[in-house]
């Protein structure tokens, strides 16, 4: 009879019968062999790490540079942090893991797209292109200007004096002062400069396209405070859509916006890009004729 016997079955039809079982199988008819079945692969979350905060630092810049799931908030949740906008030179934040290897491609997403977009920010700042919906015409990047209000503005509490801080800010970065209180610093610096030194481009660019160039100059005529209602507000733009800095730094300046009134945009224009006023430290004296 040429018919097989189930039970004299070679080991490798056993194995294929049982593929997918788990555990250890043994044949049976006094077989020594076992077939132990694979089990499911176990994948590793990722561990947390943890980043030391340096100059300039904002919760939203670390939780865009480590493609955090839920952004500053959910960083600032994570590390305990009660006020997102203080955060401290040398302070080491703990970055959560990404959870699974489908976040690796995400971040890896996230990064190319970031990278692409850098180029586009880029042209807005040379030759005033279009994004999201808001002209950016006219728009400049003043990184003495941004640097120089970080400088002053990181690691501390907002104490209601924001034309202090700015007026900081215009010292560090171009060594002069903006002796205005917070409302009025655009038109100071529109008199001082004579009308070229910066530029007003309120009505011809959005808010969302202001806080993607730094050192872009940010007035309120009113905010929901006490002081706001009297003094205004000024800030200075960061240039990572999001972040502006006064006597404190502001990590999500859109959303605050919605709570103040009567917002002007300044920018500076591109042959006073990198000034420096004379000692005496007075913007009037660094107009070209």
């Amino acid at each position: 009879d040429s018919s097989v016997i189930p039970d004299q079955r070679d080991d490798n039809q056993v194995k294929d019968d049982i593929t997918g079982v788990t555990g250890t199988v043994t044949t049976d008819n006094n077989s020594n062999n076992t077939v132990e079945a694979a089990k499911p692969e176990e994948t590793a979350k990722p561990a947390e790490t943890t980043y030391t905060v340096q100059r300039g630092d904002t919760l939203s810049k670390i939780a865009t540079k480590f493609n955090v799931a839920g952004g500053y908030q959910e960083l600032a949740r994570y590390n305990g942090i009660s006020n997102p906008n203080l955060i401290s030179v040398g302070q080491v934040i703990r970055i959560p893991g990404t959870g699974s290897s489908n976040s690796t491609q995400t971040t890896q997403n996230s990064t190319q797209i970031t990278q692409e977009q850098k180029p586009q920010v880029q042209q807005t700042q040379e030759s005033g292109g279009t994004q999201n919906g808001g002209s950016a015409s006219g728009l400049v990047a003043d990184q003495d200007l941004a640097d120089g209000s970080m400088k002053y503005a990181s690691g501390r509490t907002a104490q209601g004096k924001c034309a202090t801080g700015v007026s900081w800010g215009f010292f560090n970065g171009h060594n002069h002062w903006t002796q205005a209180d917070g409302k009025d610093v655009g038109d100071y610096l529109l008199d001082q400069g004579k009308g070229k030194v910066w530029r007003e481009l309120t009505g011809s660019v959005s808010l969302s396209d202001a806080l993607k160039i730094p050192g872009v100059v940010l007035t309120w005529t009113k905010t929901p405070t006490r002081l706001g209602q009297i003094y205004g507000h000024v800030a200075v733009t960061q240039g990572d859509g999001c972040t502006s800095t006064y006597d404190g730094v502001e990590s999500d300046t859109e959303a605050c916006s919605v709570n103040r009134e009567g917002l002007r945009i300044f920018s500076i224009h591109p042959d006073y890009v990198g000034y420096r006023a004379p000692n005496n430290g007075y913007l009037r004296d660094v107009v070209k004729d």
